[in-house]
């Protein structure tokens, strides 16, 4: 008889147990069947599995087990099973630039992410840092910085035991941890991990040189989106300084220092300050890049936009580029038609918008987005998101809670709660389930994710006064607002 703990497997097939002690490292729920051991018969030793509770399918196919089940696994039969976890990720990731890679990798993340959090660093190998490096290069594609970060982590933690702090691997590890967190937010993480690397490089190449200007633009950018115009400007002048001297004042990068200047300024507000840096070094873009260089537009249109504020020339409009082919589908193409589809939809001048023409489009594009890009990227999940306001433009509340609430758990998954797109999708799916009606399906939502959209929207915002003061009715046992 084969017992874990207080669970007995001796009326499970032998085969069974291979495929219910893998899932003990992989997350708890929408496990693809691939990513387990290949028994002679995997289909027969799941369904044996479901009917002794063990195990749930999906109705995508995907099979879910109980986090308790998964740690009474690991606990009492050691660590030999990660290896078959991890050997079946690798496996459904595929080889490098094979098709279909970021939508497989996005799939992957929640369970390499669990994996990663049940296992040591002193326990991988050359082969897995590979595979999650490669995890890495796709989730940054397609902006995913928190299902990132966990990775990044464990990255870091392998090569500081492996290397010392000043070789290759260790910086560019810690580098791609510093951009991880700067990009979820941890601003004061960020800061202390690029003012170390930039103490490294300084010893070895000294100050000013060029790897020192590139470690002390990763500062600049993470000093100015926190919101330290002053120190970010400090930052990126020594960076201006260091690159005209070691560079010339017309390199590329030199003038690129330069322009972050100008939106420096721009973001602290001084949109003054930013047209007269972006007026003098528009002819020197010119000159130095040519006037069609993809830098020198930049310095363009940012000038005629910080003009415009000032009442001065409006922003000329962009000769919209070229679709690319359906093979060509990017996360890029997915939200420039994103754009065109939603300004449609909300456009107040244009009520004759028919809603019925765009559905077919809006679910044809998130079909081929799900296909190219996987369920969880963010065009993907904006592509979802659209579809919940198609059917509010067309008054089908129940269709829009669907769309809503799909949206909100892929966001919650693969975006993490704390990202505002995932706050987007909460309050979207309530104003679905208040539009519908659903007020027993609002009351558990209201009581859990409230806090998120006031955080996103503010007390001011009429949707938050109103769900706001639905739930102090609900906890006066007053009538209701709806």
């Amino acid at each position: 008889m084969i017992g874990v703990g207080d669970f007995d497997f001796g009326s499970l097939p032998g085969t069974a147990f291979p495929v219910l002690a893998t899932t003990a490292w992989l997350a708890p729920d929408r496990i693809p069947v691939e990513l387990l051991p290949s028994t002679p018969d995997r289909d027969a030793d799941l369904a044996a599995l479901v009917r002794a509770g063990l195990v749930t399918r999906g109705p995508d196919g995907t099979c879910s087990v109980a986090p308790r089940v998964q740690q009474k696994f690991r606990r009492f039969l050691g660590e030999r099973w990660q290896f078959t976890a991890i050997a079946g990720i690798a496996g459904y990731l595929g080889d490098p630039g094979a098709p279909g890679a970021t939508a497989r990798c996005i799939t992957l993340a929640p369970h390499l992410s669990a994996w990663v959090g049940y296992t040591r660093a002193e326990d991988h190998g050359t082969n897995i840092v590979r595979l999650i490096e490669r995890m890495l290069d796709l989730l940054f594609e397609s902006g995913l910085w928190r299902a990132a970060l966990p990775l990044c982590e464990r990255v870091n933690e392998v090569t500081e035991l492996r290397f010392p702090p000043g070789s290759t691997a260790s910086r560019l590890s810690r580098s791609r941890l510093a951009h991880a967190c700067r990009e979820v937010g941890q601003y004061q993480r960020a800061t202390r991990i690029w003012e170390g690397l930039i103490a490294v490089q300084v010893e070895i190449s000294g100050a000013g040189h060029p790897l020192v200007s590139d470690l002390e633009t990763g500062l600049g950018e993470t000093l100015l989106e926190s919101g330290d115009h002053r120190r970010a400007m400090e930052v990126v002048e020594r960076i201006v300084a260091d690159r005209t001297a070691s560079l010339g004042a017309t390199h590329r990068d030199t003038l690129s220092a330069r322009n972050n200047i100008g939106v420096i300024h721009e973001w602290a507000g001084r949109r003054d300050e930013a047209a007269r840096v972006w007026a003098a070094l528009l002819p020197e873009f010119e000159s130095a890049l040519g006037p069609d260089d993809p830098d020198t537009v930049l310095v363009r249109t940012r000038l005629k936009s910080a003009q415009g504020a000032q009442g001065g020339p409006a922003i000329e409009p962009e000769e919209p580029e070229q679709a690319r082919s359906v093979e060509e589908l990017t996360g890029e193409v997915v939200f420039d038609e994103l754009g065109r589809w939603h300004a449609l939809l909300l456009a107040d001048e244009d009520p004759e918008v028919d809603s019925e023409a765009v559905e077919p489009e809006v679910r044809q594009l998130l079909e081929r987005g799900e296909a190219a890009l996987g369920a969880g990227h963010p065009a993907v999940v904006a592509t979802r998101r659209l579809l919940a306001i198609v059917h509010f433009r067309q008054e089908r509340w129940d269709d829009a809670v669907e769309a809503a609430r799909e949206t909100l758990d892929a966001a919650d998954r693969y975006l993490g709660r704390s990202d505002d797109r995932t706050k987007k999708s909460v309050a979207l799916l309530m104003q679905a389930l208040v539009l519908a009606g659903h007020f027993d399906a609002l009351e558990p939502l209201l009581e859990e994710r409230l806090e998120d959209v006031i955080e996103l929207l503010g007390f001011g915002d009429p949707l938050v006064r109103a769900l706001a003061a639905r739930r102090a009715l609900d906890d006066l046992k007053q009538p209701r607002l709806w």
